[in-house]
Parts: C-alpha cells; sequence; structure tokens
C-alpha cells in the first residue's frame, strides 16, 4: 500500500510529527486528503487502463496524476485488505488475516496519526472490520448495497436509495455543513460497489442492454498444464453464479441462496422494484425462451455478470464526479491529494473466472491512482 503512505508523508511533510501543536499550521501547509476505496474493482473495468467501460473522472485523475499499473495487495480479501490500508502493514501484523479474523485496534493508522497532527477526519462507507473507527471525528458506515442504514457511533439513520449514492451523500454533507474550513480534512469514501452481488441504481440498469461486451480470450480456459485448483476453485462463470443470487433469474425457492435474493430486493422501494422488474423481466423471459443449451451458459452467464459490474462501476465513476466537483466548486483542488483504489482487483472473465482468490497476470492488479496538489 505504498501509494497511500505516499500521500501521506506528502500530506504530513511541512510540520514535523512532535506533538498535536502543529495542527495550529495553515491550511495551505497540510493539503487535503480525499481518499476513494471501491471494492473489488478491476483494472479492466476502467477506461484510463484500456478497460471496457468509459470511466471519465477516472480516467481525469488517471491523466493528471500518477497511474499505477502493476499494483497487487498481500491478501485479497476485503476486511484484511482494509485493515492494511489503515495500518501499513501485513496481515500477519495486524491480525486481520481473515474476514472473521481479530483485528489489533491499538495499531496506529492513518486517521490516528492525521488526527494528533491537526488533521479533521471523516470516514463512511463499508468498513468489514470488527472494530468502530478510530482515529475519525465523524463516521457514518454502510453496509449492503440498498436501503442501506448509515450506522455512526450514535445509532443507525436509515436511508433509502443505493450504497454508492448514499455514501457520497453523507460524504458531501460533512463537507460541506461540518468540516472547518480552517482545518486541512482527510476523508476516507469506501463503497461496497463492485462487491458481488453487483446490485446497480435503477438508473442505470438499461445500459448496454442491447450490446454484447467483448469476451476475454481466456473466458473458456480449460485449464490444462495449470494447477488443479484452477479447475475446482467454485469462481467459474459457467457453474459457480447462482441463478437468482448472482444473475438475477427469477426466484423458484429452489435453488441455493434464492432466500439471499428475496432478501436482497426486499430492500427495495416500490419504484425501485418496478423499475427493476421492468429491465430483468423482458431479459429473462427471452433468456428462458431461448433454451440456450448447457454447453453456450458460460457466454450468457458472462454477459449477465459483467453488465451487472459495469454499471456498478458507473455509480462509482459518477460518484467520483460529484466529489471532484465539490472540490473544484469549493476552490480546494489546488490543495487536495486524492487517492482512488479497491481493496483488491477482481477477475472479469479471465481464464472463465469471476472473484479474486489467484494472483495471475496484471489484469488481476489492483488499481492505484494518485493525483497531487493542483492537477485534478
Amino acid at each position: 500500500m505504498r501509494p497511500l503512505m505516499q500521500a501521506l508523508a506528502l500530506a504530513l511533510a511541512c510540520t514535523p510529527l512532535c506533538t498535536p501543536v502543529c495542527a495550529q499550521a495553515a491550511p495551505s501547509e497540510q493539503p487535503n486528503i480525499l481518499f476513494v476505496y471501491a471494492d473489488d474493482l478491476a483494472q479492466r473495468a476502467l477506461s484510463c487502463y484500456g478497460g471496457i467501460a468509459e470511466t471519465p473522472n477516472i480516467d481525469r485523475l488517471a491523466a493528471r496524476g500518477v497511474r499505477f499499473s502493476h499494483s497487487f495487495v498481500g491478501n485479497s480479501i476485503c476486511g484484511p485488505a482494509r485493515a492494511t490500508v489503515l495500518t501499513g502493514l501485513h496481515s500477519h501484523a495486524h491480525g486481520k488475516t481473515t474476514n472473521p479474523a481479530g483485528f489489533d485496534d491499538s495499531l496506529p493508522t492513518f486517521a490516528t496519526e492525521l488526527q494528533a497532527n491537526g488533521y479533521q477526519t471523516a470516514g463512511g462507507g463499508k468498513w468489514h472490520l470488527p472494530t468502530d473507527p478510530r482515529g475519525c471525528d465523524h463516521w457514518r458506515l454502510a453496509r449492503g448495497y440498498y436501503a442501506s442504514n448509515l450506522r455512526g457511533p450514535d445509532g443507525s439513520e436509515p436511508r433509502s436509495g443505493q450504497a454508492t449514492d448514499i455514501v457520497v451523500d453523507e460524504a458531501l454533507r460533512w463537507l460541506e455543513e461540518e468540516r472547518d474550513p480552517e482545518r486541512p480534512f482527510c476523508m476516507w469514501v469506501s463503497h461496497v460497489a463492485t462487491h458481488r452481488t453487483w446490485m446497480p441504481a435503477v438508473r442505470y440498469l438499461d445500459r448496454y442492454a442491447d450490446v454484447a461486451l467483448p469476451e476475454p480470450v481466456s473466458l473458456l480456459d480449460d485449464y490444462a498444464g495449470r494447477s488443479p485448483g484452477a479447475a475446482i476453485a467454485q469462481m467459474r462463470i459457467a457453474r459457480d453464479l447462482f441463478p437468482a443470487y448472482d444473475l438475477k433469474l427469477p426466484i423458484t425457492g429452489e435453488g441455493i441462496l434464492d432466500n439471499a435474493a428475496r432478501n436482497l430486493l426486499s430492500r427495495l422501494t416500490d419504484e425501485e422494484r418496478a423499475a427493476w422488474d421492468a429491465a430483468y423481466g423482458p431479459r429473462n423471459a427471452a433468456f428462458a425462451e431461448a433454451g440456450i443449451p448447457e454447453a453456450g451458459l458460460v457466454h450468457w452467464n458472462y454477459q449477465r455478470y459483467i453488465k451487472d459490474y459495469l454499471r456498478c462501476v458507473a455509480g462509482i465513476d459518477d460518484a467520483l464526479g460529484r466529489m471532484l466537483g465539490f472540490l473544484d466548486e469549493h476552490e480546494l483542488t489546488s490543495n487536495t491529494v486524492v487517492v482512488f483504489t479497491s481493496d483488491q482487483g477482481f477477475f472479469l472473465g479471465e481464464h472463465g473466472w469471476y472473484d479474486k482468490r489467484w494472483m495471475y497476470e496484471p489484469a488481476f492488479a489492483t488499481p492505484w491512482i494518485v493525483s497531487w496538489p493542483g492537477v485534478i
């Protein structure tokens, strides 16, 4: 996670880390830091990496900042990756070796160090750690794609809508209403997207509806000559995506995770559910009528999966655009470090896979983009 450490080093370079007395430094001496964290976001999804989606706001950072092309995490699971970003330590040192594992909350984090040196700190969105955010003056945590209640130190606040929008709404509210303009800030904005099960905002449901997106050349990999684990890992697009839960096919009550799929849909408002049914209903009916043979399902599954995934990417890009727009509007762009990254990469059909359990070629690398003050 060296790019983030470099950003923090720049932020703190102007004042020594000796005592919190440095909080009296003028804001211009310490740049603001905006850290935007996606989930399971692949490089191949972003146009600045030559990917298959148009991501103009992420591209803006890449064009004017530093784009890392070969960045890998040491532990490609949500919780451990987040703990490593916070502490700068590997999993064995911070304790979060798996998602259920504990976390050594006594360790310094970038939030505690910045807070001790005059920064106002805020965090929001997906957290995935067993302890509440320490070192944050303000925090609101979210879970799930829809109806994501925001949990803070004083309890939970119900919110309707899609999580990417909810998290950015809250971040902008804090920046507008509670931020002290006389002090530098560090804000962590962490998205649920593009984590499974890829539930985009309803305004994106028709994106890519009438196009066939390109398949990776290794989609039909037969795993010949590879380790046995490559063929048996439960991450195959052809066989391991669940019909209702992952592929948005009708809930029959007989499929694995059908109850989970029903639960997810129950969080939609009536208007959202109507839009959802209007989008997926006709497509599901066409799929049933087509009677696609088993050998051809990998192609259909891929198209359904990749389109929903990229619709979630569109939400992340728009959300970043809103954040950059706020910086522009409030004349903060010239004094803000912006870091955009993900907890890890993801397979978008390479070798017939989704998920993140193998480290193969750079298609799986994690996107890391750092834009220095004044260049975004």
